[in-house]
């Protein structure tokens, strides 16, 4: 049986639009996953930021080693959603927001030494890893540098979040 024209021309005009709607929605979804992506990690870097700033204020009152600065950590790690953490200059790890009540698998942990030179040599460092074991799986991370009113470096402020965390704040976003 011949088709007609009009048929014909029905059957393709709605496959172009089933095809533009598909390569929209495409589109829309590359577009906000990276919205939703660039967001988390600028929080991740103003987390980093603070952090190593509050270490500042607490290093310049008192000593790093205060526990108020852990109280500190943890408070902000539980508010934004991401692990916290702060490591001298050669990377050992001395305070975690895991730690509120002194019990943390990653306090006395030392990152590894191309991590911390990295780290060394810039103010702020985004990566995505595992740091060389530290993390079970790859994680978005921000690291800030701490350094002293004189200049000094004092170790590094380091935030993460895992990469299912963005996945779901996406999936939600994209779904209302």
């Amino acid at each position: 049986m011949k088709r007609s024209l009009f048929s014909r021309q029905l059957a393709f005009s709605a496959g172009l639009i089933l095809l533009n709607l598909l390569l929209l929605g495409f589109s829309f979804s590359l577009i906000s996953y990276r919205y939703v992506l660039q967001e988390r990690r600028s929080r991740l870097d103003e987390t980093a930021r603070t952090v190593a700033e509050m270490a500042v204020a607490v290093h310049e009152l008192n000593s790093m080693e205060d526990w108020q600065l852990n109280i500190q950590i943890t408070s902000l790690s539980r508010a934004t959603g991401n692990h916290i953490f702060i490591c001298d200059f050669n990377g050992n790890v001395w305070a975690c927001s895991d730690s509120f009540m002194l019990q943390c698998e990653h306090i006395g942990k030392r990152l590894s030494t191309k991590f911390t030179d990295s780290v060394n040599r810039q103010e702020l460092t985004r990566l995505n890893s595992d740091l060389d074991g530290f993390y079970s799986s790859k994680q978005f991370i921000s690291a800030a540098a701490i350094t002293a009113s004189d200049g000094s470096r004092l170790g590094t402020a380091i935030a993460s979040t895992g990469r299912g965390d963005v996945s779901r704040i996406w999936s939600g976003f994209a779904l209302v």
